[in-house]
């Protein structure tokens, strides 16, 4: 079994330490180092708005200062890995945000406000508008449903469980492949479900994991979602599923680590170069640490 040797994985942390940003540098410290999760949380202060919303290009592909629901998610995100035994007062500003930002004539968020179109950004971040949010209604919807369950009482239940049913009823419904970053979304749901609706929702999923992942090695090059994206850990609900292309795609990722240590992403912008250019470095710094993490859980970094 390959393994990222111990020469490569200090290639890997140097280059967070020294080229990411300062938020992923407080994470790798926290998970790796035995950091504190204070820093994390000061370090995740400088993107939130005074709205409670979260922006100012933590999702680096678009470098919009104003909050949105997707950035907001991924603030949530890094939250969640903290795991601390109270909700903090910058989690209930996030889903106070999100409380006031919900459209509930369509019954979702939209991705990102309008105001998007005003800053350098990858060519797909445009404003959606309501019919487009509808069309890819779970990215971030279904994903912010989850955290109204694993952050309780900020939000009231009634409107968590009507949208679990929207949730529910709209893979029903659906005949084609969920995309790639919907599904996603749906997973990170799953995962904070009570247990008694995870099996219900995985069920539904089953279908669209075994069509949507790219389990050939030779595409893994270009974008798409890979094997460990989905089972991040052999304790995911889909590692038995994946397993063989799991295997496979971790020696896939030890194996296209780049010289400086760091892992590249697979995409460009395809305008505004300048602002692409940082962008992608702080990509690197996010992608390099997801990777860690996922080598670590599969125990593939020497000792």
């Amino acid at each position: 079994m390959r393994k990222l040797s111990s020469e490569h994985f200090s290639m890997a942390r140097n280059f967070i330490l020294m080229k990411a940003r300062p938020l992923d540098k407080a994470m790798l410290r926290f998970e790796f180092e035995q950091g504190s999760a204070a820093d994390v949380v000061k370090e995740l202060e400088t993107f939130q708005n005074d709205d409670g919303g979260f922006g100012h290009a933590l999702e680096p592909d678009f470098r919009l200062p104003d909050s949105s629901a997707i950035a907001t998610t991924i603030a949530l995100q890094y939250i969640s890995r903290l795991r601390l035994p109270e909700i903090p007062v910058m989690v209930v500003q996030a889903l106070q945000y999100l409380h006031q930002t919900f459209d509930p004539e369509h019954q979702l968020w939209e991705s990102v406000p309008e105001s998007v179109t005003q800053f350098p950004r990858a060519m797909w971040w445009e404003y959606p508008g309501p019919e487009k949010a509808e069309q890819y209604w779970a990215n971030p919807s279904a994903e912010i449903i989850g955290y109204l369950y694993e952050f309780p009482g900020v939000i009231q239940n009634g409107l968590r469980d009507t949208l679990t049913r929207k949730a529910f009823e709209k893979l029903d419904n659906r005949s084609e492949p969920l995309e790639m970053h919907d599904l996603l979304c749906y997973l990170r749901l799953a995962e904070r479900l009570p247990e008694d609706r995870k099996t219900e929702l995985y069920t539904r999923l089953d279908p669209h994991v075994r069509t949507v992942v790219t389990t050939a090695p030779e595409q893994w090059r270009t974008y798409g979602l890979q094997p460990t994206q989905v089972a991040p850990s052999p304790k995911a609900y889909y590692y038995p599923v994946l397993k063989t292309a799991i295997d496979e795609n971790l020696d896939f990722l030890i194996e296209t680590q780049s010289d400086d240590g760091a892992w590249n992403p697979t995409w460009q912008w395809g305008r505004y170069e300048e602002e692409w250019q940082q962008a992608k470095e702080e990509w690197k710094g996010v992608l390099t640490l997801d990777n860690l993490r996922i080598l670590r859980a599969y125990h593939r970094i020497e000792t």
